[in-house]
C-alpha cells in the first residue's frame, strides 16, 4: 500500500514498525529480483560466454528463453550478448556483470531487440570512455534508465548515435531540465559567434538543437519532461535567434520583427514541428530593403531546414496574407491595412496564436497593437462568421482525412481530436476576448484555464476537453518517440499501439 495509515495497520499486525516493515519489503524485493536474474537470464549469458556450469542452457533453449521474454530475434539477440560480453577489457567485464540485469531491463520495454541492439552501438561507440564505464558500473540507476530509453525510442536512440556522450545526462535528473528559453537563446547565439566561418556557425548551431532536443527527449521518455511542448517551442526560439544571426553574415538587411505562429505561437510544439511564422519590417523600409530583408528570410529558411544529420526545422510561412502569393515580408504598415481591409475571418482565428518569435521585438509588438481590435473583435463574431469558421474545419477534415480511415484513430482531425478542442476554446476567445483581457493568451490551455474561472465553459466540459487535449498531444509525441516518424494516426498493429 502507497498509504502510510494502511502500512502502519500492516505493521502493527506484524508487531513491527513502519520503517522496519519498509525496510524488510524492499530487501525482499531485492531479494527476489536477484533470484528473477539469476534463475532467468544470467543462464542465458552463460550460454554466449562459455562458462561451465551446472544449469547450462543449450543454445537452443536460450533463444526458447528469448523468445519466451519478447526477443523477436532471439538469435540475433544472442549475437549482441556475446559482442558486449565477449573478451577481457575493462568494458566487457562492467557489460558483463550488468547483462543479466540489462536483459530484463529491455524485456520489460516495448522493444526489446531494438534496445538491446542499441545498447550495443552506443557501448560500442563509447568504447573504454572512464566516465561511462564508472556510470554504468557504480550506477545501475543510468543502466536502467538507459535501457528503458534504448527499448522504447527509436527517435531518442538515433539521437544518441549522433552524440553518445548525450547518455551521461542519464545519471542526474537534473541534466535532463531544460534552461529557461533566455538562456536557450543566448547559449545558441554565442556556440554560433564562437565560429569564424558560416557552416561551422551552422552546424554549431544545429549540433545544440539537437542536444536540447535529445534533453527533452530522454525526459519525455522517462516520464519527467512536465511540458514538452514549451520546451520544444523554446528551443525552436533559440534556433531561429541564432539562425537569423547567421544568415546576417551573408546578407545585410533592414531589422526583421519574426511572428510565431500556430503551434509555436502557442508553445505547443511537437517532436516534427515546422514554425509557422511571418516576418515584419520597419516602416518606411524602400524597396531594396525589402528585398534584402526577403533574401535574409530565404536564407535563414535554408539554415534551419536544409537536409542533414541534425533535425531540420523547416519554417512554414504559409499563413501570412495572401498566403503563398503574398511577399515574405512586409512592413508593419502594410499588415495593418492587410487586416483591417482584406483578412477572412480564419485570420483572425489564426492570430489568436501570434506571438513574439524573434528578431525585432519593437516591430513585431507594433503590429500586435495594430491588429489587437481585429483578433479581439468587440462584440465577438456575428453568426454569419462563425459558419464561416465551421465550414472551413468541416473541408480540412474532408480533405485531409485519408479515405477509408477510422476518423477516430486520427489525433488532430478525428472526433474529440486536437483540431475540435483548440477550434472550441478559439471560438470563446474570439467571442469574449474583448472583454476579458485573460483570454488573450496564445496557450490553449491557458485560455481554456481561463474561459472555466470566467464561467464562460462548465467545470466538467473544461476538465474534459484538458484532458483530451493533454491525452492527444502526449499520443501524438509518443508515436514520433517510439517509431522514429510522425504520425497523427494511431498505428492498427497491436504492438505498435502497445509500445505507444
Amino acid at each position: 500500500p502507497e498509504s502510510r495509515d494502511q502500512l502502519a495497520a500492516i505493521a502493527r499486525t506484524l508487531r513491527r514498525s513502519v520503517e522496519d516493515l519498509d525496510e524488510r519489503w524492499h530487501s525482499s524485493l531485492r531479494d527476489v529480483r536477484r533470484l528473477r536474474q539469476r534463475i532467468f537470464f544470467s543462464p542465458i549469458l552463460d550460454v554466449v560466454t562459455h562458462v561451465p556450469t551446472q544449469s547450462l542452457l543449450t543454445e537452443e533453449a536460450a533463444i526458447s528463453r528469448l523468445r519466451a521474454l519478447g526477443f523477436d530475434d532471439p538469435r540475433s539477440a544472442l549475437g549482441h550478448i556475446q559482442a558486449l560480453t565477449a573478451g577481457q577489457s575493462r568494458a566487457v567485464e562492467i557489460q558483463r556483470q550488468l547483462m543479466p540485469a540489462m536483459l530484463e531491463w529491455f524485456a520489460d520495454g516495448p522493444g526489446p531487440d531494438f534496445g538491446l541492439l542499441s545498447f550495443r552501438q552506443l557501448s560500442e561507440a563509447l568504447g573504454e570512455s572512464s566516465w561511462y564505464l564508472r556510470a554504468l558500473r557504480d550506477e545501475g540507476y543510468m543502466a536502467k534508465r538507459l535501457a528503458t530509453v534504448a527499448a522504447t525510442s527509436r527517435y531518442v536512440v538515433a539521437l544518441l548515435q549522433r552524440a553518445p556522450q548525450s547518455v551521461s545526462w542519464l545519471a542526474s535528473p537534473e541534466e535532463l531540465v531544460t534552461p529557461p528559453v533566455d538562456e536557450l537563446v543566448d547559449a545558441m547565439r554565442a556556440a554560433a559567434a564562437r565560429q569564424d566561418d558560416v557552416e561551422g556557425a551552422i552546424g554549431s548551431a544545429r549540433a545544440m538543437r539537437r542536444g536540447e532536443l535529445t534533453r527533452v527527449a530522454l525526459a519525455d521518455v522517462l516520464g519527467e519532461m512536465p511540458d514538452a511542448g514549451r520546451a520544444l517551442s523554446d528551443i525552436a526560439a533559440a534556433t531561429v535567434a541564432a539562425g537569423l544571426e547567421i544568415a546576417r553574415r551573408d546578407v545585410d538587411a533592414p531589422e526583421v520583427g519574426v511572428v510565431a505562429l500556430g503551434r509555436w505561437g502557442g508553445g505547443e510544439m511537437s517532436y516534427a514541428s515546422d514554425i509557422d511564422c511571418m516576418f515584419v519590417v520597419p516602416d518606411g523600409t524602400d524597396g531594396d530593403g525589402l528585398t534584402a530583408a526577403t533574401a535574409l528570410v530565404r536564407r535563414l529558411s535554408e539554415i534551419l531546414g536544409r537536409p542533414g544529420p541534425d533535425p531540420a526545422l523547416p519554417i512554414d510561412t504559409g499563413l501570412r496574407p495572401e498566403g503563398k502569393d503574398g511577399p515574405q515580408v512586409r512592413t508593419v504598415g502594410s499588415y495593418a491595412a492587410y487586416y483591417a481591409q482584406w483578412a477572412a475571418t480564419w485570420e483572425r482565428q489564426m492570430l489568436l496564436r501570434a506571438r513574439f518569435g524573434g528578431g525585432a521585438r519593437a516591430l513585431v509588438d507594433a503590429v500586435f497593437t495594430d491588429v489587437e481590435d481585429f483578433r479581439y473583435p468587440a462584440g465577438g463574431l456575428t453568426s454569419d462568421q462563425v459558419m464561416e469558421i465551421r465550414r472551413l474545419k468541416s473541408r480540412m477534415e474532408k480533405e485531409r482525412v485519408p479515405r477509408g480511415l477510422d476518423r477516430g484513430r486520427h489525433l488532430k482531425l478525428g472526433p474529440g481530436g486536437l483540431t475540435d478542442i483548440e477550434w472550441t476554446v478559439q471560438l470563446i476567445q474570439l467571442q469574449h476576448a474583448q472583454e476579458h483581457a485573460g483570454l488573450r493568451v496564445t496557450s490553449t490551455m491557458a485560455a481554456l484555464e481561463e474561459s472555466r474561472r470566467l464561467g464562460l465553459i462548465g467545470e466538467e466540459d473544461a476538465e474534459a476537453l484538458s484532458e483530451g487535449w493533454r491525452h492527444a498531444s502526449a499520443l501524438r509525441d509518443a508515436i514520433m518517440l517510439v517509431r522514429g516518424r510522425p504520425s497523427d494516426v494511431l498505428p492498427s498493429d497491436v504492438r505498435e499501439l502497445a509500445a505507444i
